[in-house]
């Protein structure tokens, strides 16, 4: 019988796999943990110890200066309160559960908390005095508790509409978000009118935005202000997306929409090629970071500069088709259902409202090193700094121990004094989406001033295909000429800069799907020109692209690491796992895996930041 000359190389790849997945299986849990905090989930109304309490409907969330967080138990028609010692207690609203055991009429009435009405209470705020304010969505109102009387505080409770004025003339629609600025001013998400503003003399006006984005400011369902951005911001999560409203310009600056970037044949919004989900609630740390409840996929969600990733739920493209669980434990297994409110506390964990799953949880430990700003660098003088510097393939929908920094982080750290590496190792990713002479001038500005002690280049032809204005689907082979120079010189200076600064340089190469396979791109295909292809080329038809990228970084005299011939060994596997995403050209979990491994081996071997 003939011998088949590939079952050397599938041999060699299915241990390539095999090492892989040895090292993934031994990494410690997600670094984001989810549990509970109250709510048996048994639906109820009980009060008590907080694993033993009830809830019929737990939404919006708001956390007050003692460590009490107040609870809108829509389904059940009450404010409740869960204390920061675990008591779980009703503030206001009355009314006894029907038949269905899973809803309490709603109503109207003010007076004394215990025998007060609400109609599907929405959202909670605390003001700085500790009063507390309701939307009481269903009654088109806010409401106001204090002093253990309910009265209401804006709009006409029973009457729709969207007029401003002072509070007793102005009318709200659907309240349904809120949130306190620190100068006390109250914005309220009004689903089917905007976002509104009641100023602390009384006065409601509507915010404003130039279309397209006026039509972004409805159907709002979470508001977050940032207190520790560089400007007040509010940040608006909406059935259209999220986006970010300056405040102090009265002017979207941001806009990230749901689904699929290339949904919107406007080009006018900025977001990543990813699915973002469809945000609900939202709590913003800071301008690149952000945590939201995905309700349309049943997981937390948290965006850092240009890239979304997965705190709890399912890290699919097609998250949407996973059903909502309850799960406590690391982000890979944790598992929410319609998550719906959401605060970040004082120590930086985020608490949310598990709302199908009638319970209150918390997620902490979130990694959000996925676009670390030279800041966080600078102040991280402790560990060994590796900067992984490329453009969205950096960090796309990962996990922190399935992305490619957490996977070269890992794999260093376990015996990294015996590597030689001086101190602790840490990674630290970031996007820069640009050419190469702003990937360069980028290292040359931050990087080669003493902020990095190791950089790592991510290069594939999406650089070249910027560096060269040349769409992303269309082959830079028959370019070469042009591009390969550039590139060469690019990567010339950016070593001899770093170098002047002691600080080893890597140049990391990887394919996008259709340089690997047709079978890789069979979606993204789609998109591509009748009849493409890559320039025909060794080792086999698929990878003429890496050995062009290749032989520029070589002629620039740096160290480059090759992973286009080892996703070509993985594709050649029967059963290889997808190295790409089903949607667009970014990495699945294995390909990013196979990539890490690739970076991984090559440090290993060379331990670049050994002293000459």
């Amino acid at each position: 019988m003939a011998s088949n000359p590939r079952e050397p190389m599938q041999r060699s790849s299915i241990v390539a796999c095999l090492t892989i997945l040895a090292a993934l299986s031994s990494l410690p849990a997600r670094s984001a943990e989810v549990t509970t905090l109250a709510g048996s989930g048994l639906p109820g109304l009980e009060d008590g110890p907080a694993k033993t309490a009830s809830f019929l409907m737990p939404e919006g969330l708001a956390l007050a200066p003692s460590g009490d967080l107040y609870v809108a138990d829509a389904a059940g028609q009450r404010v409740r309160r869960v204390s920061s010692s675990g008591i779980v207690s009703t503030v206001a609203g009355s009314g006894g559960i029907d038949a269905s055991g899973l809803w309490v009429p709603g109503g109207f009435a003010d007076g004394p908390a215990q025998s007060a009405r609400f109609n599907q209470p929405s959202a909670v705020a605390v003001t700085p005095s500790g009063a507390i304010v309701v939307a009481d969505t269903a009654n088109h109102c806010l409401r106001f508790i204090r002093g253990g009387i309910v009265s209401t505080y804006a709009g006409r409770c029973g009457e729709a509409g969207s007029q401003d004025g002072t509070l007793t003339a102005a009318r709200f629609a659907q309240p349904r978000a809120l949130a306190f600025d620190t100068h006390g001013i109250l914005y309220v998400g009004d689903t089917s009118v905007g976002v509104r503003r009641v100023a602390p003399d009384g006065s409601v006006t509507t915010l404003t935005a130039a279309p397209p984005d006026d039509k972004s400011l409805r159907d709002v369902t979470g508001l977050s202000v940032c207190d520790a951005c560089t400007s007040p911001q509010l940040f608006v999560a909406a059935r259209g997306g999220m986006l970010v409203y300056d405040l102090t310009r009265s002017a979207v600056t941001r806009f990230y929409k749901t689904g699929v970037w290339d949904d919107d044949p406007s080009g006018a919004y900025v977001a990543g090629t990813r699915t973002f989900g469809y945000p609900f609630a939202i709590a913003a740390v800071d301008d690149d970071k952000v945590v939201y409840t995905d309700i349309a996929t049943n997981s937390i969600r948290f965006f850092t500069g240009s890239g979304e990733n997965v705190a709890a739920g399912p890290a699919t493209e097609n998250a949407g088709f996973s059903a909502g669980e309850f799960r406590d434990g690391g982000s890979d297994v944790a598992r929410v259902d319609q998550p719906m409110g959401l605060v970040r506390t004082a120590s930086g964990a985020f608490v949310f409202s598990d709302t199908g799953n009638r319970r209150i949880r918390t997620v902490s430990g979130i990694d959000f090193r996925y676009q670390v700003a030279p800041s966080e660098l600078a102040a991280d003088t402790k560990y060994y700094r590796i900067f992984f510097l490329g453009n969205s393939d950096t960090s796309s929908n990962q996990q922190w121990d399935q992305s490619i920094s957490g996977i070269v982080e890992q794999g260093l750290s376990r015996n990294w004094r015996a590597l030689g590496l001086p101190k602790p190792p840490r990674v630290y990713p970031r996007q820069v989406l640009a050419d190469m002479n702003g990937t360069r001038d980028f290292i040359d500005q931050y990087l080669a001033t003493g902020l990095a002690d190791m950089v790592i280049l991510q290069l594939n032809t999406g650089h070249v295909s910027m560096t060269i204005n040349r769409p992303i689907t269309e082959s830079v082979d028959p370019y070469a000429a042009q591009w390969q120079p550039q590139v060469t010189d690019a990567l010339r200076t950016i070593s001899t800069t770093l170098s002047k600064n002691r600080v080893p340089f890597l140049v990391a190469l990887d394919p996008l799907p259709w340089e690997v396979s047709p079978s890789e791109s069979a979606y993204t295909g789609i998109f591509l020109p009748p009849g493409y292809s890559p320039a025909p080329g060794p080792p086999t038809e698929y990878e003429r692209s890496g050995e062009l990228l290749r032989e520029a970084a070589a002629a620039a005299g740096v160290p480059v690491v090759n992973a286009f011939p080892i996703f070509a060994r993985e594709e050649l596997l029967p059963t290889h796992p997808a190295l790409f995403g089903a949607r667009d050209s970014h990495l699945s979990v294995q390909g990013a895996a196979v990539y890490a491994q690739t970076i991984l081996n090559e440090l290993l071997k060379t331990k670049p930041w050994r002293e000459p």
